[in-house]
């Protein structure tokens, strides 16, 4: 009898030692992999932004290339006193869980394009095929579960003065 009960003991023992390390492998798991997406996620980046709101200005600056990643963040990229580059601009935007604003001036030729999944997308500025002085901006997104809206300065004007309207 003495022999019966020490051996469930055991048993008991032993099944829980066992829960306890496939918790623990499977929380160690869900880390490496939450550690790797982002190490993915930062990849080829010049900013990033995760739980915060953010702006990021580019007053009196020369834009060139320049990629952002926002993860679970507000975040407002204003372009508007940018000085745009004689090359071709590209602005590259890896958003998830968020929300994104772009602020580019009126006078840039902007042409917008990526991919999405279960976001929205609010564009708008127009690209002009025909107008070849302009400064040309290229927006390439990856967006997932995201708000991304890209507008000019003269529609946040507008925007601005309905609101003061009303």
């Amino acid at each position: 009898m003495r022999y019966y009960i020490n051996r469930k003991k055991r048993k008991n023992t032993i099944a829980i030692f066992l829960g306890v390390l496939t918790v623990s492998i499977t929380i160690i798991a869900l880390i490496l992999k939450l550690v790797n997406f982002l190490r993915m996620f930062k990849k080829n980046t010049d900013s990033f932004i995760m739980f915060a709101d953010a702006e990021i200005d580019y007053d009196d600056e020369v834009f060139e290339d320049k990629c952002v990643a926002v993860i679970s963040a507000k975040a407002k990229i204003d372009l508007s006193n940018a000085i745009a580059s004689n090359n071709p601009m590209n602005l590259c935007l890896k958003c998830k869980y968020s929300n994104t604003e772009v602020i580019v001036p009126s006078e840039w030729n902007v042409k917008v394009q990526g991919n999405t999944l279960k976001s929205t997308i609010i564009n708008e500025v127009k690209f002009d095929k025909e107008n070849f002085e302009a400064p040309l901006l290229f927006i390439n997104y990856v967006s997932e579960s995201s708000h991304l809206r890209i507008h000019s300065v003269e529609s946040n004007k507008k925007i601005e003065m309905v609101e003061q309207a009303i």
